[in-house]
């Protein structure tokens, strides 16, 4: 069989179909692993409560002002629907205070005029 040019061209010298051997390098020297002192390790675990005590403290702060925020606005709100109920009470209160006034005045005067008719005057 005769290969021209063209198909030689694309022709390679390395196969693939057979898988190289890896040789497995491990380093020769196992990496240096940090050591720390117990004073080291203490200090790191107290730094850690310190910041988890503080994060806490900010949670719980926010947490505290969004209820209190909360809690304040259910008041004005209920103030504001509250407010024309109470001006309504307070209008109603005056008129019937007046009203109590005016029939304390008529009878008042009813009676005096009814004295002052039945006393005889005097010659």
């Amino acid at each position: 069989m005769i290969m021209s040019v063209a198909q030689t061209k694309y022709r390679f010298e390395t196969t693939f179909d057979v898988v190289p051997e890896i040789e497995e390098q491990l380093p020769d020297e196992q990496p240096v692993l940090p050591t720390f002192s117990e004073q080291e390790l203490e200090a790191a675990k107290q730094a850690a409560r310190d910041e988890g005590y503080q994060r806490g403290m900010a949670d719980a702060q926010t947490s505290i002002e969004k209820a209190t925020a909360e809690t304040f606005e259910r008041t004005v709100d209920s103030f504001a629907a509250f407010i024309p109920t109470y001006s309504s009470v307070i209008e109603q209160a005056r008129q019937d205070a007046t009203a109590i006034a005016q029939a304390i005045i008529r009878k008042v005067l009813n009676n005096r005029s009814r004295k002052a008719q039945s006393t005889p005057s005097p010659p």
